[in-house]
């Protein structure tokens, strides 16, 4: 939606304004930040003079995310043809510790890039960059205060290529209210647990966002306050208890290098990639 008037407010009367940057995108100003423990309202008008606004919601912390571990392990999978394969990599777990006795809800994304050389005509240095569309949602409800939890997050298939120099793994990580934690749970049945008998049936995902003039209007997306933070971790050919040979076989330019789904492959080095 684009030209549309953009707010929000919070519990002690502070009201943002955010700007469209770029068609459909709104922003905050480069000085705003949300604070633990307010409770915030969004607000939007449409050029047409529709209204729809959110239920409140408080920026929770995020329990003490401290690092992402790998550990080795085979994984199935099934390929188009029905057969069931063997697919080497690492498990990837997020290790937390709980900050307070509050449960606190959580959720968790990641992509990860890896350099390949190739041995075709230039460019043959490249970096491949990978972000699925699964995600976890988590809460720390079973941990006492001050224990650490590990959360597994994903699977990590590799091959030889992906260790030319480095596997790096970049999670994020968001807080969740109980109701934020609910949209995303609902989102995640509805995408990827629609394969078998036991899984729940699909239907609308609930929203937090209405049209107070029309409150039988279905809204979809979410408004959420978040605490948020970044953790990484590089994974090595050491790392993986075999050898592994790494495949420099391919003979035209790394930009048409078949990378897996979901992958955008580039020959300018991500600006981050030696941090």
């Amino acid at each position: 939606v684009e030209d549309a008037a953009v707010s929000f407010t919070s519990s002690v009367g502070e009201l943002e304004l955010l700007a469209e940057r770029e068609p459909g995108h709104y922003y905050t100003s480069s000085e705003f930040s949300g604070k633990a423990g307010l409770s915030y309202q969004l607000h939007i008008t449409t050029t047409e003079g529709k209204e729809y606004v959110s239920t409140n919601e408080t920026l929770t912390l995020l329990p003490a995310i401290d690092s992402l571990s790998i550990e080795y392990g085979i994984d199935k999978s099934i390929t188009q043809h029905k057969s069931i394969i063997d697919n080497d990599g690492f498990y990837i777990k997020a290790w937390t510790q709980d900050i307070d006795t509050a449960v606190n809800y959580f959720k968790a994304d990641w992509q990860y890039t890896y350099l390949i050389f190739t041995r075709g005509d230039a460019p043959n240095t490249c970096w491949a960059h990978v972000s699925p569309i699964e995600f976890q949602v988590f809460s720390d409800e079973i941990s006492a205060q001050g224990a650490t939890a590990d959360y597994p997050l994903f699977f990590l298939p590799v091959k030889g290529i992906m260790f030319s120099e480095k596997i790096k793994v970049k999670a994020t990580f968001v807080s969740l209210s109980s109701k934020g934690a609910r949209f995303w749970n609902g989102v995640y049945n509805t995408a990827f647990n629609q394969g078998g008998v036991f899984d729940p049936p699909p239907g609308l995902i609930y929203s937090n966002i209405h049209n107070p003039d029309d409150p039988q209007e279905i809204v979809l997306g979410s408004f959420s306050a978040s605490d948020y933070k970044v953790v990484e971790k590089s994974i090595y050919a050491s790392d993986f208890p075999g050898r592994i040979d790494t495949d420099t076989g391919f003979t035209a330019q790394c930009l048409k290098y078949p990378v897996e789904e979901r992958a955008a492959i580039t020959d300018i080095e991500p600006e981050d990639w030696n941090e």
